[in-house]
Protein backbone atom coordinates (compact mmCIF):
# COMPACT_ATOMS: atom_id res chain seq x y z
CA UNK A 1 0.00 0.00 0.00
CA UNK A 2 1.30 3.43 -0.89
CA UNK A 3 0.07 6.90 -0.17
CA UNK A 4 -0.49 8.90 -3.33
CA UNK A 5 1.55 11.82 -2.00
CA UNK A 6 4.25 12.39 0.60
CA UNK A 7 1.87 14.05 3.05
CA UNK A 8 0.90 12.21 6.21
CA UNK A 9 -2.87 12.71 5.98
CA UNK A 10 -5.15 10.03 7.47
CA UNK A 11 -7.92 10.87 5.02
CA UNK A 12 -5.77 10.59 1.94
CA UNK A 13 -6.70 7.71 -0.42
CA UNK A 14 -4.36 4.73 -0.44
CA UNK A 15 -3.28 3.10 -3.68
CA UNK A 16 -3.61 -0.70 -3.62
CA UNK A 17 -1.98 -1.21 -7.02
CA UNK A 18 0.98 -3.56 -7.05
CA UNK A 19 3.27 -4.39 -9.90
CA UNK A 20 4.36 -7.94 -10.71
CA UNK A 21 7.72 -7.47 -8.98
CA UNK A 22 6.01 -6.52 -5.72
CA UNK A 23 3.58 -9.43 -5.98
CA UNK A 24 6.44 -11.86 -6.66
CA UNK A 25 8.39 -10.46 -3.71
CA UNK A 26 5.32 -10.78 -1.45
CA UNK A 27 4.80 -14.36 -2.65
CA UNK A 28 8.43 -15.30 -2.02
CA UNK A 29 8.32 -13.79 1.48
CA UNK A 30 5.11 -15.68 2.24
CA UNK A 31 6.59 -18.92 0.92
CA UNK A 32 9.70 -18.44 3.07
CA UNK A 33 7.54 -17.86 6.16
CA UNK A 34 5.50 -20.97 5.35
CA UNK A 35 8.65 -23.10 5.16
CA UNK A 36 10.02 -21.64 8.40
CA UNK A 37 6.71 -22.37 10.14
CA UNK A 38 6.67 -25.94 8.79
CA UNK A 39 10.22 -26.51 10.07
CA UNK A 40 9.32 -25.06 13.47
CA UNK A 41 6.22 -27.26 13.73
CA UNK A 42 8.26 -30.35 12.83
CA UNK A 43 10.84 -29.58 15.54
CA UNK A 44 8.10 -28.92 18.08
CA UNK A 45 6.28 -32.16 17.17
CA UNK A 46 9.48 -34.18 17.52
CA UNK A 47 10.18 -32.59 20.91
CA UNK A 48 6.67 -33.15 22.25
CA UNK A 49 6.21 -36.66 20.89
CA UNK A 50 9.69 -37.97 21.67
CA UNK A 51 10.75 -35.95 24.70
CA UNK A 52 11.24 -37.61 28.06
CA UNK A 53 8.49 -35.61 29.78
CA UNK A 54 4.84 -36.54 29.97
CA UNK A 55 2.71 -33.88 28.29
CA UNK A 56 -1.05 -33.47 28.30
CA UNK A 57 -3.02 -30.59 26.78
CA UNK A 58 -6.43 -29.84 28.28
CA UNK A 59 -8.67 -27.19 26.76
CA UNK A 60 -12.15 -26.34 28.06
CA UNK A 61 -12.03 -29.38 30.37
CA UNK A 62 -11.35 -31.67 27.40
CA UNK A 63 -8.13 -33.59 26.80
CA UNK A 64 -6.87 -32.45 23.39
CA UNK A 65 -3.47 -34.15 23.30
CA UNK A 66 -1.43 -36.67 25.29
CA UNK A 67 2.05 -37.77 24.32
CA UNK A 68 3.32 -41.34 24.61
CA UNK A 69 5.40 -40.62 27.73
CA UNK A 70 2.30 -39.42 29.64
CA UNK A 71 0.34 -42.46 28.51
CA UNK A 72 3.15 -44.69 29.76
CA UNK A 73 3.33 -42.82 33.09
CA UNK A 74 -0.41 -43.26 33.60
CA UNK A 75 -0.35 -46.82 32.26
CA UNK A 76 -3.03 -45.97 29.68
CA UNK A 77 -3.41 -46.39 25.96
CA UNK A 78 -4.78 -43.82 23.57
CA UNK A 79 -7.98 -45.79 22.94
CA UNK A 80 -8.86 -45.61 26.64
CA UNK A 81 -9.01 -41.81 26.45
CA UNK A 82 -11.42 -41.69 23.47
CA UNK A 83 -9.47 -38.96 21.68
Amino acid sequence: MKRTSGKNNLFEPISFKKDSTTIESDYNALLKEYHLLAQSEKKYRLLVENGGDGIVVVQDDNVKFVNKEMLDLLNLDLKALHL
